[in-house]
């Protein structure tokens, strides 16, 4: 048998309410200007590239070669739009907060 996840806020009344309410108004104004919608990504990596394990003869040690470089973690956030790619940025470590308002004051919001 196949399970099924359901918020529990879907029954509530004052939700539902919000839910039809945005629907209403939202939704055609989406319809009819999908140029203006922007949807934000974010994607981070690690760069620690590094193997953890390796084979060599025995007794010998494995040798690896990797680059040398500060072993963080890398953000790029971007806009989405119905055509293109708007505002890359990248950012030493993950986002947070103060991140995400510096990427909407400082790179999103001048570009469009």
């Amino acid at each position: 048998m196949k399970k099924s996840l359901v918020a529990t806020t879907r029954l509530r009344a004052r939700a539902n309410k919000r839910r039809q309410s945005w629907f209403r108004h939202h939704v055609p104004t989406v319809q009819a200007h999908p140029d203006r919608l922007v949807f934000i990504d974010e994607i981070s990596a690690k760069i620690n590239l590094i193997r953890q394990y390796g084979c060599s003869l025995y007794g010998k040690r494995p040798e690896i070669d990797t680059l040398f470089g500060a072993w963080e973690t890398q953000t790029l956030f971007a806009g989405l739009m119905h055509d293109n790619l708007i505002a890359p940025w990248v950012i030493k470590g993950a986002m947070d907060g103060e991140a995400f308002g510096a990427y909407i004051r400082y790179v999103l919001a001048p570009e469009l």
